[in-house]
């Protein structure tokens, strides 16, 4: 490996590493994205497998809780972190045994410094795969930079949407980590960093249906103008 790939390779994967509260961080090739399940399954152990944020409604994982249930009963708490990037969860730092980064063509995987107990053989079988060539760390690494920007965007968009929809007549219940008073917002709060993420689920007044949308980096005024003669054109 020439030593200016090897430097940069080291010190993003060192970056990625802090920046998640993990022992280590290997960047891959996509390869190893697309035989995920399988690499896990050669653990002998039964991997717990979760996104820190999702559902309708939507809610925030308690990954901390997750993590010490996991360490209870001996399993491994994996945590597939590609939708909210580097920034807005330490998945590893609150409890997970491994956070999963996908790229276009790359995957980034973090461990825990307690990892071989759950996942034996984990770090040697990650160490042997086919590491990110120089190009494929700068797309990485620019990937990674552009997703913290459209979280943070998306959650500054998602917070003034979920603050509309709390007020509309039509709407009986918003969903929202960032809203004060919603049912994940504690556990939102010492997970998430940096927003709460793009979604936001509400309970339709007329039918009694859960509704979600996934807000955009636009304008929070358009996103909030558009759903508005949605939620009109409902009747």
């Amino acid at each position: 490996m020439p030593s200016g790939m090897c430097e940069r390779y080291q010190s993003l994967s060192t970056g990625i590493a802090r920046a998640l509260g993990a022992r280590n961080a290997w960047l891959l090739e996509r390869s190893f994205v697309d035989a995920c399940a399988d690499v896990l399954s050669l653990c002998s152990a039964k991997v717990v497998l979760t996104e820190p944020l999702g559902g309708c409604p939507v809610k925030c994982q308690d990954i901390r809780s997750l993590g010490e249930d996991a360490r209870a009963q001996g399993t491994a708490l994996v945590i597939n972190g590609s939708a909210v990037g580097v920034q807005a969860c330490a998945a590893v730092r609150l409890g997970a045994h491994v956070e999963l980064l996908e790229a276009d063509n790359a995957c980034v995987a973090a461990v825990s410094r307690d990892v071989e107990r759950a996942l034996p053989g984990i770090s040697a079988f990650l160490d042997g795969c086919k590491k990110a060539d120089e190009p494929t760390c700068l797309q990485i690494e620019a990937l990674l930079a552009e997703r913290d920007a459209v979280w943070r965007a998306t959650s500054d968009a998602a917070q003034v949407v979920a603050s509309y929809l709390r007020c509309h007549p039509r709407v009986r219940q918003v969903a929202y980590p960032g809203l004060k008073g919603d049912a994940s917002f504690s556990v939102a709060a010492r997970t998430l960093q940096n927003g709460f993420g793009p979604l936001v689920s509400w309970l339709d007044m007329a039918d009694g249906r859960w509704r979600q949308i996934a807000c955009t980096t636009e304008d929070a005024r358009e996103q909030v103008v558009r759903l508005e003669s949605e939620l009109a054109a409902m009747g």
